[in-house]
Parts: structure tokens; C-alpha cells; sequence
């Protein structure tokens, strides 16, 4: 009831003011979408200045009155006559076809939306997670070193987003709303902004279809990932100042920053755009009335001064805030993938194979066989054959992500489930270069803006392939700016029709073709989905968090918490999916070094020896050790481990979580423990015995027996192909009774079974 009243207050009460204005269009809607937007993100950090953040009716208050001030001093002075839109009569049943087309994407991603948890890693890690931990804590600073450091610096405003639905202890899956809500406004904005240049409606349909049935911008919708919540207001925030430049309207102006705003608080990936906006910027005022703008901008110098002084502290809040937290303004992560040799070899080689990428990446997803198997060996197989595009590549390590080596000319797709990383954008790229030949015959370079715009989808790539390191993972940054190339598509469309009458057909051809295999694509993901997970949901009677599988003991101890600390473990923690099976305890977070007193530690430990840390269940333990309460299902098995001295809570067990590192260098195997186990104490009096042996029982290193409290160990031994197993033995001390014992592989993948 709550969150239906925050969401007639501020989204339909203004809509409604609005509306009083001229006739119905989607130049109303995008203008109170935007604002409440914003209205949420401000509200944000203005409850957090006074340590309100997680206040439910706080929360309501300050939106209510920036709802009021947008009503009194924007609507109700400034609203202008909007342009009105409708169907005309040409073309008509083409148009109903691409609404109609748009709304059943739609339906399908609420569908995915609804059953599915966002399965984008890193929005379980840290995005979507950090809307907890920051309400919880009721503002913006950071209260936890030594995790990832991406829960530390991050810009703000996308979690901000998110406030609404965790305050008013919605379902995980609203989570879904702004990636969601970005990715379908993008239909509009792109329609909208089309519209702006002259196109016709017609067109404006087909270049917004073209745009939102894009296999990577359909699949980003439900992944959680906050690039499309950054480029949908960047794209919007240009069609709102071409419309200010040629109506001089303040009420486009106060549009144009409240979106800008938006869009360099969410994501930094702005900086690629700017020199490019910028030049786009230059062109259109030769193409306008430069002498009436230059007037226009003396005579609201105050205006601009302010928006200058937000835009700068949009861009350096969180860093600012960051140092004050923990004294550092930016992570030394981006070190690892950062250019900073400024290499030009690099450069060219990334943006060839980023192009070569967008161009035939794609082609396995159009190729639906319904057996895993079959599928995997035809990804294989085309990898190979196109394996020739990628054989002159530099292989120097310096020019990869070391998180992210070079395997070839794209990823086989996950087995477990669909994931963005795996997506491309289908034959729109080819369709766009295409395009920019069309218009160099039209001679369009030089008196219209489309074919920069075009240029702008491919001159972010080039920037962004000179400042990073390649790595896979990217293909989501594209889509940041991708909708500024559809626009151009929608005046191509119009013009198309003076091309000859040969050259005319081939465009029409291609054009369908692409839709037709974007829709396609479309539904090869959706299926995906459907067929990989949902016959579990089915199963268990539409169990909507039957995706992550969690353990039945787990859901059950999992309902009555009040205050639980995520304890990290590991990179790509799946915070969110052990947030999911309750919302409404107190969240926070630290690593397994700084347990907290008077909450439910939550220790994750991830059953893949990569990750090096092993639950060791004792016969006997003097002290209460740690629990297992069960484990999250999914892609990765995840046992989870409780530690409190909060009685009813029950965590204390038998168990000890240890944690070692297993590392390669200069052809040696190095083995290290530092610290004792989580849940050991001194008083235990446990001793522990690492030797490695091949398979055959041979020994390759023999242990001594040693307490973790008095040294650490380190053992190196040579590298080899032979499978070497690590035999891990406890007992007390004065004792020759084993506790526990445990042989597996360190130097192959494994997955342990406790």
C-alpha cells in the first residue's frame, strides 16, 4: 500500500499536472520518467547527509517535497506545448506491428524477470548488494575494508535507484525495475529522439524496434547490469538539448540536466563521450542560429553556473566519499586494466577485435540447438573456422586483463545458464556501417548530423579499446553508446527512398532481415532460459527462487534473522541470492578476519578449489566452532557457514573453514596458510599435517605436523602435468586421534563435497 502511494505521488500525481498541457505524448512521459527518476536518486543523498537513509518515512517526505517543488516550479511555469504524437494513416498496420513486436519483448522479459534472480555476476556481487548494506547503514559511507573492492568504489546513483524497493521490503526481483525500465524506455527515447531530427514516424518505430530487440540490449534487460541505466538518460539528455536549442524553452533545459545528471552518477563510462558529444556539440551550433544561443546562454549564465557546479559534484561524490571513508579516491583494481603503457599496437589490435567481435561473434547464437552438447561442439566448431581472423593477434600479456586471458574470437556460451557475456548485438553493426555508405552517396557528411551519430557507436569503441585492456567481458559497454546510432537509422529509413530503385530493395531487404533476426534472437534467449531453468520452478509449483536451488535447511534458518553480517570470502560473492531468501534483516558486510560481535556471521565458501577455502568437519572441538546451515544452488555450489554469540541462532558446530592460497611462479607450486581457521580458537589445541602426493600414493612433499597459531606454512614444490593431491590431516595436540582427514587435487579443477 505504502509503495503504491509513493508511486502515485511522485510518477503519477506530476503526469497528471502534466497532462493538462496540450495533448497525450511521449515527450510527457519520458519528462516525468526523468524526474522521478531523479527524484529518487536525490532523495537518496539527501536522507543519507542525515543518516537517514534507511528511514521508510523520512524517505517519503523528502520525495514528496521535491515532487511538489517539480510541480510548482517546473510544470506549472515552464511546461511548453509538447509534440503530439499518433499512428497516421500510412504505414499504419507496419507501426502496430513494432509496438506490438516491443510489447511482447517486453512480456517476455517480465516473464524472466518475475522467475529469475539478475544472473549477472557482478550485480549479485556488489551492485544490486550495496543498496543493503548502504540503507542499512543509512548513508552513503562505507563501513568495511578488505572485500571486494567494488562494494567500496563504485559512483552512486545506481544503487540509489534501488532505495524504494528495499526500504518498502519489496521482493528481490523488483531489483529488476530500472535495468528493466531503462532498457524499455529505450523504445521511446529512441523514437523520441528520431522524432527530434525530422523523421517520420514510420521510421522512428522501426530504428526504436531495431534498437530494443538487440540480442544484448533484450538480454541486459533481466542481468542487472547498469549500462543501460547509464546510456538511456545520456541518449535522452541529447534529444532534450537539440529540442531546448530549437525552442529555447527552459523546461527542455531543466530535462536536459536532470538527465545528464543521471546518467555520470550511474556509470563512468561518460568520459568516453564526451569528447565526442562535445564535437557533436560544436557541428550543431554551426547548424543553428549561433548568435541567438551564445545570447541565450549570456542571458542564463546563473542557470548554467549551477548545473556546472552539480555536474561536478556528480562526477566526484563517490570518490569523495570514498576517501573519506577509507582514505583512497579511486581502486587499485583498475590498475590491472587500464592502458597505462598507452600502447598504440594495443589499441589498433583491441579495436579490430572488437569489430571483428561485433561482426561474427554473433553468429553461433542464431544457430538453436535445443542439447547442450550439440550446441557446445557447434560453438567449437565455427570457433575454429574463424579461428584465421584471430591468428596474427600479439598474444604479450600486458594487452589482456589478467582476469581475462585471449581464448580465441568469443566465448562459448554457458552451460548453466544464458549470461550477457555471451550476446552480441546481432547484424546491427553490419546494418550501420551499411548505413554510413548510404549516406557518404546521399552526401548527408556534411549538412546533417545522422552519420555522426553512427560514427559515435564506433568512435566509443575505438576510445575505449585505446584506454583498456581487452577482456571479453565488454560487450555491455557497447550498448552505453549504441542507442545514439539508432536515431541515424531512423533518417536512413527516410531517406533510403532516393536511392535507385536496386540499391533501394537491398536496404529494405537488409532491414527486415535484421529485425526478423534480432526478434529471432530474441526468442532463442528467452527459450534459453525457459528450457535451462524453469522445469525446475515447475517442478517445485513456480518456486520463484528455485534458479539458485538453496538448501531447504537454509530457507528455514534463513526466515526469523534480524541482523546478519556477509562475511567475504572470495571474488563474485553471490551476496544477492542469500539476500533474496529474506530482505528484512539488517545487512552488512566484512571479511572473514573481522567477524562481528551481536549479528549472524554468514560465511560464504565456494565448493571449487580455486576459490581455497575448505569447511573441515571435527569428530570432536573443545570451543563452539562454526555451522553449516546449507547451501545456495546455481552455477556454483555455495556452503554457507554461521558464526554468532547470539544463542538462539545455534551456530555453534564442529566445523573450521580454512583458507590457503595454491599459486604458480617460476615454475614452482607454492602452498601458503597464514592465518588459523575461521572457528578455531586457541583453546582447541589443533594441529595440522599438508603433504602432497600424485595418485598413485607417491609422495611428492611430507608434512609436518604444526598449529596455526604459533606459524604460518609454506610449502614449493616443482610444477608438473601429473594430478597432485593435497592431504590435509587435524588432530589435538597430546593426541594421536585423527579429527578430520581430506584428500583431493590442488592443480585441477575440483569441487569439494562437505
Amino acid at each position: 500500500m505504502l509503495f503504491s502511494f509513493f508511486l502515485f505521488l511522485n510518477l503519477v500525481l506530476p503526469y497528471l499536472f502534466i497532462r493538462r498541457v496540450g495533448q497525450i505524448s511521449v515527450e510527457k512521459v519520458l519528462s516525468v520518467l526523468i524526474f522521478f527518476w531523479f527524484n529518487i536518486i536525490l532523495t537518496g543523498y539527501i536522507t543519507s547527509l542525515f543518516g537517514l537513509l534507511g528511514n521508510l518515512y523520512a524517505y517519503l517526505s523528502v520525495s514528496a517535497l521535491l515532487t511538489a517543488i517539480y510541480i510548482v516550479f517546473v510544470i506549472r511555469k515552464y511546461s511548453p506545448e509538447f509534440q503530439s504524437d499518433s499512428f497516421g494513416k500510412k504505414y499504419r498496420l507496419v507501426i502496430v506491428l513494432c509496438i506490438g513486436s516491443f510489447l511482447c519483448l517486453v512480456i517476455a522479459n517480465i516473464f524472466l524477470a518475475y522467475y529469475f534472480l539478475p544472473n549477472n555476476p557482478d550485480s549479485e556481487a556488489y551492485r544490486l548488494v550495496r543498496t543493503f548494506l548502504y540503507v542499512n547503514s543509512g548513508n552513503l559511507l562505507h563501513t568495511a575494508n578488505g572485500i571486494d573492492p567494488r562494494v567500496i568504489f563504485y559512483p552512486l546513483s545506481g544503487p540509489l535507484s534501488h532505495v524504494p524497493f528495499v526500504l518498502f521490503q519489496m521482493d528481490v526481483h523488483w531489483l529488476h525495475f530500472f535495468t528493466m525500465g531503462a532498457w524499455a524506455i529505450s523504445y521511446l527515447v529512441v523514437y523520441y529522439f528520431a522524432r527530434n531530427l525530422d523523421s517520420s514516424i514510420f521510421s522512428a518505430h522501426l530504428a526504436a524496434l531495431m534498437g530494443v530487440s538487440s540480442g544484448l540490449m533484450f538480454c541486459i534487460a533481466t542481468a542487472g547490469n547498469d549500462e543501460v541505466m547509464a546510456g538511456v538518460p545520456m541518449v535522452l539528455a541529447v534529444a532534450f538539448f537539440l529540442k531546448w536549442i530549437k525552442t529555447n524553452q527552459p523546461f527542455f533545459f531543466i530535462s536536459f540536466s536532470l538527465s545528464v545528471l543521471i546518467s555520470v552518477t550511474i556509470k563512468e563510462h561518460y568520459v568516453f563521450l564526451m569528447p565526442i558529444l562535445g564535437l557533436g556539440f560544436l557541428y550543431s551550433l554551426t547548424k543553428l542560429k549561433i548568435r541567438d544561443y551564445l545570447f541565450h546562454l549570456k542571458s542564463n549564465k546563473i542557470k548554467y553556473s549551477f548545473l556546472s557546479f552539480f555536474l561536478l559534484l556528480a562526477v566526484t561524490i563517490h570518490s569523495i566519499l570514498n576517501y573519506i571513508s577509507i582514505g583512497k579516491f579511486s581502486s587499485d583494481l583498475s590498475k590491472a586494466i587500464i592502458n597505462s603503457q598507452m600502447s598504440i599496437h594495443m589499441g589498433f589490435q583491441n579495436f579490430y577485435l572488437f569489430l571483428v567481435q561485433l561482426t561474427f561473434a554473433n553468429l553461433p547464437d542464431f544457430l538453436y540447438l535445443k542439447k547442450m552438447d550439440v550446441r557446445l561442439e557447434t560453438y567449437t566448431l565455427i570457433k575454429e573456422k574463424l579461428s584465421f581472423l584471430v591468428s596474427w593477434i600479439d598474444l604479450n600479456p600486458t594487452y589482456f586483463s589478467p582476469y581475462d586471458p585471449f581464448k580465441g574470437l568469443f566465448l562459448i556460451p554457458e552451460a548453466i545458464f544464458r549470461m550477457e557475456t555471451t550476446v552480441w548485438l546481432g547484424f546491427v553493426p553490419v546494418f550501420l556501417i551499411y548505413i554510413l555508405f548510404q549516406f557518404t552517396e546521399l552526401k548527408a557528411w556534411r549538412t546533417r548530423i545522422y552519420p555522426w551519430l553512427i560514427l559515435t557507436f564506433f568512435s566509443w569503441i575505438f576510445t575505449f579499446a585505446f584506454l583498456i585492456k581487452f577482456q571479453y567481458t565488454v560487450q555491455t559497454y557497447f550498448t552505453y553508446s549504441f542507442l545514439f546510432a539508432m536515431p541515424a537509422v531512423a533518417k536512413a529509413i527516410d531517406l533510403h527512398h532516393s536511392l535507385p530503385r536496386l540499391k533501394r530493395n537491398i536496404f529494405r531487404t537488409f532491414l527486415i532481415f535484421v529485425i526478423i533476426t534480432n526478434i529471432y534472437q530474441c526468442m532463442v534467449i528467452f527459450k534459453d532460459n525457459i528450457r535451462r531453468s524453469l522445469v525446475r520452478a515447475i517442478v517445485t509449483n513456480f518456486d520463484r527462487n528455485a534458479d539458485s536451488d538453496p538448501s531447504p535447511d537454509l530457507k528455514m534458518f534463513m526466515k526469523d534473522l534480524k541482523n546478519v553480517n556477509l562475511v567475504y570470502t572470495h571474488w563474485e560473492m553471490p551476496y544477492l541470492k542469500l539476500i533474496g531468501l529474506n530482505t528484512s534483516p539488517r545487512y552488512s558486510t566484512s571479511n572473514y578476519l573481522n567477524l562481528k560481535d551481536g549479528v549472524t556471521n554468514l560465511i560464504f565458501s565456494n565448493a571449487n578449489n580455486y576459490y581455497m577455502n575448505l569447511g573441515l568437519k571435527l569428530k570432536s572441538k573443545t570451543t563452539p566452532g562454526i555451522e553449516k546451515k546449507g547451501n545456495l544452488g546455481g552455477g556454483e555450489i555455495e556452503y554457507i557457514f554461521c558464526k554468532s554469540n547470539i544463542p538462539e541462532d545455534k551456530c555453534g558446530g564442529k566445523y573450521v573453514l580454512l583458507f590457503y592460497s595454491f599459486t604458480t611462479a617460476s615454475e614452482k607450486y607454492h602452498f601458503n596458510v597464514t592465518f588459523p581457521s575461521v572457528g578455531e580458537n586457541p583453546e582447541d589445541g589443533l594441529l595440522y599435517h599438508f603433504a602432497f602426493e600424485k595418485e598413485n600414493g607417491s609422495p611428492v612433499v611430507k608434512g609436518t605436523w604444526r598449529s596455526l597459531y604459533e606459524s604460518g606454512t609454506e610449502i614449493v614444490f616443482p610444477v608438473t602435468d601429473e594430478t597432485v593431491l593435497m592431504n590435509i590431516k587435524v588432530r589435538k595436540k597430546n593426541s594421536d586421534e585423527l579429527l578430520y582427514q581430506y584428500k583431493f587435487p590442488v592443480n585441477k579443477p575440483y569441487q569439494f563435497k562437505l
